[in-house]
C-alpha cells in the first residue's frame, strides 16, 4: 500500500476529520469535568465543614454545614464547566491554526 502525499494533505482537509477532532476533544472535556466534579464532591463536604469551622471558630460567620457545602459546590461546578468550554476553543483554534499552516505550505 503506497500513501502519497496528496492523500495525507485531503485527509488534512476533510471536514470528518475537523468534525472527528472536536467530537473527540469535546468528548475528553465532558469525561474530564465529570471526573472533576465527581473528585470536588467526594472533598465538597469536608472542605465546606472546614471552612465554616474556621470562620465560626473566629466569630466571623455563624451557618451550618450543608449550607458551606452547597456554597461550594455551586460555585465549582460553573468555574470547572467555563474552564473546558475555553480548552475546547483553545484547542479547536489551534487545529485551525494548524490546517492553515498546511494550506499556506503546500497552496492548496
Amino acid at each position: 500500500m503506497v500513501i502519497y502525499k496528496s492523500d495525507i494533505i485531503n485527509f488534512y482537509k476533510s471536514h470528518n476529520l475537523k468534525a472527528y477532532i472536536f467530537v473527540l476533544v469535546f468528548l475528553v472535556a465532558f469525561l474530564t469535568i465529570l471526573f472533576m466534579v465527581f473528585i470536588l464532591t467526594l472533598f465538597a463536604k469536608a472542605i465546606g465543614f472546614t471552612v465554616i469551622a474556621l470562620l465560626n471558630t473566629f466569630k466571623v460567620l455563624d451557618i451550618d454545614g450543608k449550607i458551606a457545602y452547597n456554597i461550594y459546590i455551586y460555585s465549582v461546578i460553573p468555574a470547572y464547566l467555563i474552564w473546558n468550554i475555553f480548552m475546547i476553543y483553545s484547542i479547536n483554534f489551534g487545529v485551525n491554526k494548524n490546517l492553515e499552516t498546511l494550506n499556506r505550505k503546500y497552496i492548496l
